[in-house]
This record gives structure tokens, sequence and C-alpha cells, in this order.
């Protein structure tokens, strides 16, 4: 198969403790109401990646959802990050095979990491519950950059010359798949283009400060409050069309186009009935009015789908990535 057709292909099929929260302080939801036997004791939320994550972002403002919608009782929070979320997958399956209050959120990065680690488990040890959200990625450079627009950075990408760094997630996750659909769309010389992988949004921002890499890509929401500040410049956003004011990457001279969803995961080891009763959970809260709201303060894209539909999309895109990680040749064959 060809890299451009491979490019395309991909583009379309596009921890530390945190604590507990309850509903006591939670105001009343403006018209979803549940039923006492909706409601939870309590839902373990299990976040397969950093504090101040993407992932993070999105599990906690989830539980948020949950106690204004009085769903649960309480949620407690986990961060197990590591290896693009595999390790956050493994360790929900140890201690929650059979936890019919448990959730794993992750996202598209999971898929990356089964493909490049060898783990012990994969998605036959979770059960598909839902997708929620889908999030374009947004390159970027450091405010004191010479680099000033997209079409600038496409510039300098094709220039054969320079030698560049992009700075992102975990190897394998998401930004990673999108700087190697970008390296193989370019048709870079070996050695030309280079990818750091940052174990936070800090290290991330202290290589684009110091000169260890040239440009960040990072999920819109995650520097959008960066590029108000004035500390970062966005570039271009990996979307189909413009948006968020940003051009996208095909606008500024670049055949590339990828979303990165964020979903949910139940023990694969609870019954049908307790499977049926957290899919409800999930369903309440995502038509709820806390959660529309948390989507447009967010910036993010409502891409819901149930278990069924779900589980097809991730069938198709694990065999996408698997692809795109053979062809960067990150992961050495046995």
């Amino acid at each position: 198969m060809q890299r451009r057709t491979i490019c395309r292909v991909a583009t379309a099929s596009a921890i530390s403790l945190g604590g507990l929260k309850t509903a006591g302080a939670q105001k009343q939801p403006d018209s979803l109401m549940s039923n006492a036997s909706d409601e939870h004791s309590r839902l373990d939320m299990v976040l397969a990646g950093v504090p101040g994550g993407g992932v993070d972002h999105l599990g906690r403002s989830l539980g948020d959802a949950v106690l204004a919608a009085r769903l649960a009782s309480a949620v407690q929070y986990e961060n197990i990050a590591g290896k693009a979320g595999t390790v956050g997958l493994r360790q929900f399956v140890e201690r929650h095979h059979r936890n019919p209050n448990a959730i794993l959120v992750s996202g598209m990065a999971l898929l990356g990491g089964l493909a490049l680690h060898d783990v012990p488990v994969d998605l036959k040890a979770v059960t598909p519950l839902a997708r929620l959200t889908s999030e374009y990625l947004t390159l970027v450079v450091h405010s004191s950059s010479p680099i000033a627009s997209g079409r600038d950075l496409m510039t300098r990408l094709r220039d054969p010359s320079r030698k560049m760094t992009f700075v992102g997630g975990s190897r394998a996750g998401a930004d990673h798949i999108l700087f190697g659909m970008i390296r193989l769309a370019l048709r870079a010389q070996e050695g030309q283009l280079d990818y750091l992988a940052a174990q936070s949004r800090q290290e991330a921002l202290q290589a684009l400060a110091g000169g260890r890499a040239q440009v960040g890509v990072s999920d819109f929401s995650e520097v959008q409050p960066l590029i108000k500040s004035g500390m970062l410049r966005a570039l271009a956003i990996s979307s189909r069309g413009s948006l968020h004011g940003l051009p996208s990457l095909k606008e500024v001279g670049l055949d590339v186009e990828l979303s990165n969803w964020r979903g949910l995961f139940a023990p694969a080891g609870i019954t049908d009935q307790q499977l049926a009763r957290l899919s409800h959970t999930v369903d309440l809260v995502a038509r709820s009015p806390e959660w529309a709201r948390t989507l447009k303060g967010n910036d993010w894209v409502s891409s819901y789908k149930s278990a069924s539909r779900f589980r097809e999309d991730l069938e198709i895109e694990q065999a996408v990535v698997r692809v795109v990680v053979q062809l960067l040749k990150l992961k050495k064959p046995n």
C-alpha cells in the first residue's frame, strides 16, 4: 500500500490518586432527574493518563456531570499513566475486573500503545462502553519562535537541510500518530523530523521554550489557555477545514486529517445486567444539560456512540493504527 493511501485511510478512520468527590456540593441539574435505582453509591473512575492531560480533564468533567445529575453519590478518581494508556488498562483489568461500578477513561492513544508495546492484556479484557468526544490536534510553537504561520512551518518542513523536532504526548499516542502522518505525507528523509515524547505538559513547554523541540502537538482544549495567554502561537489544526479560527493542515498545504476520540470502557467480568446499568448511567449523563455545558465550555465535539457502534469503530481504527506504527518503524520486529 502506498504511503499516501495509508495517510488517507488513517485520516478517514479517524497514574496518581486523584481523590474522592461527592454529590453533596453539586447543584440540582436543570432537567435531568434520576431515579433512586439509577444512582450508584460510588463510581471508581480510572483515568489512563497524566493529571492535567486530556483524558484526565474529560474524566473529571464527566464525573462532575455524573454528580450533578445525581447518578452517583461519589466518584473516586485515579490517574494511571504510562505507555500510551496501556499501564492504566492493565491495572484496571487487574483490580476492577468484576467491579460493576468501575469505568476506564482512555482515548485513541490506547490503540497506539497496544500496537507498540507488548502488554499482557488487550481490548478483549474490557468492554467498550461509549465514545464521548472527538477533538482535533493543534500544531503550536513557542511565542519566541521565528515560525509565524502554518504555511511558514510547511516551508521549513519541506526544506531537507532543516532538522526539526516535534514534541507531544506518549509514543504511539494521538500526537505521535499525527506527527507520523505528517512525516509520511512529506516523505521526509530519515532523521529530518524527530519526535520527543513528553511526560507532562510542563516538560513539553520546557522543550519548546528551550529549543529542544520546535513544534508542539496537542489537543486544542489543552493548549487553548496557553494560546490565549500568549505563551504559545497556534499554526494549524488537524480538522478537515478551518476550526477555532485556525487553518486546517490541508489549507496550509498538507493533506492530513486526524481526530482524537475519548471513550469509556467497562470491566469485562461484570454481568450483563450490571453492564446495562452502567451503560444506562453513561447514556443519561451524555444527555444531561450539565454535560452539554461541559462540551461547549471546553470546545469538545460530541461524538457519542453506544457500545456496539463504538466497538465497530475500534476494530477498524486498531487495524489502521497498527499499519501507521509499522510504517513509522516504531516497533522493532520480534
